[in-house]
């Protein structure tokens, strides 16, 4: 057994024994004992330990889940949206690609409502600004279609300068515009300028501090998605795959029909562990230790959202009863929205002397955080194996994890979200792994980038 598989046996030997769910916290509230509500009104924020009981004087490594659910059916109008097109204008776009780049651009511009802000960016050696930021209305709306239609591909590739010029933009754009989105559209690799992903990663962080997220869309089989993957991470923002240049149009007006949907902007949780708990780690891509606490900057919610937080923890087991575990804080603006809003959530455990009450408290809502989060390590695994060539490595390996997500979910409760998102991606692990074994290695590289595009969005907790 390889040690990548490990982590899913013993998740699925603690899940099997699930008579019901941890603690679930309400905003703000604790809980008298393990599992009760104080009767207030669940907010967004919700919390469990990774059991409802532990072992007395048992090893207490554990970890905490959280969850973001943002209602469905909020009616907020669209705060005014900022966006600046960052497009790749390298030889390699030439032909469909460049093509179908303008036919995007020019079909976001459709899109925009009066009163948004656009620019558009070309990168290949050097930058163009084909739009400077400009108001959208319905006397530039021409000006603007005519100066895309420009767009031309040459040279090489700067991607660094044409992403710093798009958040600089942004970042100038007036209060009243505070929902803020570059989208960076490249089919190949940085070569000119600061050309890692360590450097395009923190200066995608940057931008975070402005509230600039970064929607990072690879076309083809050439890009360099650890690029892109940081882009993505680095800014709470999102990576797509795009097999095709003619799926762009459709990936953008899905992009903003998302951003369509805002409910809150600048959102972030921190998570404090309570005496005698241990933070160890986060497991969420995007999330940091900070001192003893736990940071994740989630960025922009749409409504129906929901977003996990998975960390690792060790919490005190010495004596009987109840203790607290860790308390979470959510700070987010909702839309159109100057003011910040809090919500707070603690999660508590409760010791015992019996072994088998302990097993079989398993919160199935963390197990199954714990079960997608190593998917997903699985699928990162499986792009480096199908870079090299090894598709029919890479295919058992997305077979065996598909199916031990099958046992997770089936240990599940019956129609929770838990059970349907597990299920949705047992599924798509089998599609995977049916495609990387009957592909061979000419589509090698397009599953691997399938395959990463699909453990960034379960890693960032989507």
């Amino acid at each position: 057994m390889t040690r990548q598989f490990h982590w899913f046996f013993v998740v699925m030997f603690q899940v099997l024994g699930v008579t019901g769910c941890g603690g679930t916290a309400m905003a703000d509230s604790t809980h008298a004992r393990p599992g009760a509500s104080d009767g207030r009104t669940p907010g967004w924020l919700t919390g469990e330990t990774g059991k409802l009981r532990y072992l007395v004087d048992d090893d207490g490594n554990t970890y905490l889940g959280f969850w973001v659910e943002t209602p469905l059916g909020v009616h907020r109008a669209r705060p005014p949206l900022a966006i600046s097109l960052v497009i790749d204008t390298s030889g390699s776009m030439s032909g469909d690609r460049i093509d179908n780049a303008r036919i995007a651009a020019l079909g976001v511009l459709e899109r925009l409502k009066n009163g948004d802000i656009v620019s558009v960016i070309g990168f290949e050696s050097r930058t163009t600004e084909y739009v400077e930021p400009t108001v959208v209305s319905p006397e530039t709306r021409a000006v603007i279609a005519s100066r895309i239609r420009e767009l031309q591909a040459t040279n090489g590739t700067n991607m660094y300068a044409g992403l710093e010029l798009g958040e600089a933009r942004l970042r100038s754009a007036p209060d009243s515009h505070p929902l803020r989105r570059v989208v960076l559209i490249s089919d190949g690799h940085a070569n000119e300028g600061p050309s890692d992903a360590s450097s395009l990663g923190l200066l995608a962080a940057r931008g975070t501090d402005h509230g600039v997220q970064v929607t990072a869309i690879g076309v083809g089989t050439g890009y360099n998605e650890e690029i892109l993957n940081a882009l993505a991470v680095r800014s709470s923002g999102r990576l797509y795959h795009l097999e095709e240049p003619a799926q762009m149009a459709q990936i953008l007006e899905d992009e903003l029909g998302i951003l369509g949907e805002t409910v809150a902007m600048d959102a972030w949780i921190e998570i404090t562990p309570e005496p005698g708990t241990v933070l160890l780690g986060v497991e969420t891509l995007g999330g940091e230790m900070r001192g003893a606490k736990a940071y994740v900057k989630l960025g922009t919610l749409v409504g129906g959202q929901r977003r996990g937080v998975l960390v690792r923890a060790k919490v005190d087991t010495r004596g009987l009863g109840t203790k607290s575990a860790a308390r979470a804080k959510l700070v987010y603006r909702e839309a159109n929205s100057k003011a910040s809003r809090e919500e707070r959530v603690a999660v508590t455990y409760e010791i015992v002397g019996d072994a088998r009450r302990a097993k079989a408290s398993a919160s199935s809502r963390v197990s199954a955080l714990q079960a997608v989060v190593e998917a997903a390590r699985v699928r990162e695994a499986a792009v480096a194996t199908l870079n090299e060539g090894d598709y029919e490595e890479a295919s058992a390996d997305l077979r065996r994890a598909s199916s031990q997500l099958s046992a997770v979910a089936a240990a599940a409760p019956k129609g929770s979200a838990e059970r349907k998102k597990l299920e949705r991606m047992r599924d798509d692990l089998d599609q995977a792994a049916s495609r990387a074994a009957s592909g061979g290695a000419g589509r090698a590289r397009s599953e691997a980038l399938k395959n990463n595009a699909a453990s960034m969005d379960a890693l960032m907790g989507n």
